[in-house]
């Protein structure tokens, strides 16, 4: 099997453990406690319209990233998928932590090529996460001790990078996996929380394609559509982020 055959296939595989969710490393914050409004944080659970937060296709930083899934993810979907991407994991041990650290419910947004294979040296995948925990400490411990709530173990190793300040404190880190073939293979992720609710931009790619800056870029147009809908605000015109917009 070729390079291009193997990523393809990893890529694809990890698609399906996204999809299919739907049927202590402690990570430091910087610019932590600078935005200028404050957000609700004594709405009911079902009162935060998560999917109005995420981004669109037309945010994508290049042309013919389409949206792959868009679904909320309870906590026993949520645990599944874990314990899929982490089989020594029980799906039912991972719900138990996950109602210990607070999670209430999540949003999760996949951006992927149609063909993977053809476009080895981009970004192959791009994902938009918003979390709502039961209190604002929950939230912000999530983002400094659990990784931002993202499908990350606890004991991985990250890499953390500094970051703008972004809405009531944000944080920003490498997560790197090894391919069979294909050698390393990055997410960079941003991070940063609203209140009670903790978001992810997540960009995957093999190692060269990171780009801190269209995170950043792809987080400040995500908080447009949030300020929106914790305005009750219909979703602000999309315009797309990338160098030819």
């Amino acid at each position: 099997m070729g390079p291009a055959c193997a990523m393809a296939g990893e890529h694809m595989f990890r698609s399906w453990w996204l999809a299919a969710g739907m049927a202590g490393l402690i990570v430091g914050a910087c610019g932590g406690g600078g935005g200028s409004r404050s957000y609700p944080l004594d709405l009911p659970d079902d009162g935060y319209d998560l999917e109005a937060m995420q981004l669109i296709d037309a945010d994508m930083p290049e042309r013919g990233l389409q949206l792959l899934v868009m679904d909320s993810f309870d906590n026993v979907e949520w645990a599944q998928v874990f314990s899929q991407r982490r089989p020594e994991i029980e799906a039912s041990q991972k719900e138990i932590q996950l109602g210990a650290q607070g999670r209430v419910r999540g949003y999760l947004s996949v951006f992927t090529w149609d063909e993977p294979v053809e476009h080895l040296g981009r970004v192959q995948q791009i994902e938009s996460h918003s979390v709502l925990y039961s209190d604002e400490d929950s939230a912000s411990r999530a983002m400094r001790q659990s990784a931002c709530g993202l499908l990350i173990g606890d004991d991985k190793l990250l890499d953390e990078f500094s970051v703008p300040v972004i809405a009531n404190e944000a944080t920003g880190f490498f997560n790197e996996e090894t391919l069979d073939i294909l050698g390393k293979s990055i997410d960079t992720v941003v991070c940063f929380r609203t209140g009670r609710v903790l978001h992810a931009i997540v960009q995957n790619g093999l190692d060269g394609t990171q780009d801190i800056d269209v995170s950043v870029a792809l987080a400040k147009r995500m908080l447009v559509y949030i300020d929106a809908a914790f305005d009750g605000e219909p979703r602000p015109g999309a315009e797309a982020t990338t160098a030819e917009g």
